[in-house]
């Protein structure tokens, strides 16, 4: 990395032996935070359905995809410079973020590869950021991930017959 790199020394190599890194602060106010957790609040849907929006947003009872189309707090969060230079820094590219997800309660979803459901061209530089907007503990969600996984060899829909 250059001498000018805003990476902290040793995230790179944390990067590349695990496949993810932490940052504990990603240099936006708490308003931003706490804002975006506001404007989304009545915004889950309460019939159970799924609902679309003229802006492309999709409306589900526990997510908000693309929340970041109606919503200035969740475009800053989504566009947070220390984030995207970093990831600019450890993948040798600009990132180019496309989604957004906000959630109102933990996803509870088993363990799964992102990769398989969307990735990037070429593969490989698909990264996912998450951000907690509550703080955690072991029972309120947290994100799991196995170290290392990124290593594994890349399923494609067509491998498993989809």
């Amino acid at each position: 990395m250059p001498e000018s790199s805003t990476v902290p020394s040793g995230l790179a190599a944390q990067f590349e032996r695990d496949g993810y890194v932490v940052l504990d602060d990603i240099g936006l106010p708490d308003d931003v935070i706490s804002g975006v957790v506001e404007d989304l609040r009545d915004s889950y849907t309460k019939d159970g359905g799924v609902h679309h929006d003229e802006h492309g947003v999709v409306y589900y009872p526990t997510r908000i995809q693309d929340a970041w189309k109606v919503s200035e707090n969740a475009r800053a969060i989504a566009l947070a410079p220390k984030v995207l230079s970093t990831l600019e820094e450890l993948h040798g590219r600009e990132p180019l973020p496309f989604q957004t997800l906000n959630f109102w309660v933990g996803t509870q979803q088993k363990a799964h590869s992102d990769a398989l459901h969307f990735n990037s061209m070429p593969s490989g530089f698909m990264c996912g950021v998450w951000l907690a907007l509550e703080d955690m503990d072991d029972d309120n969600g947290p994100l799991v991930y196995y170290p290392g996984s990124h290593k594994l060899p890349e399923v494609r829909m067509k491998d498993i017959g989809a």
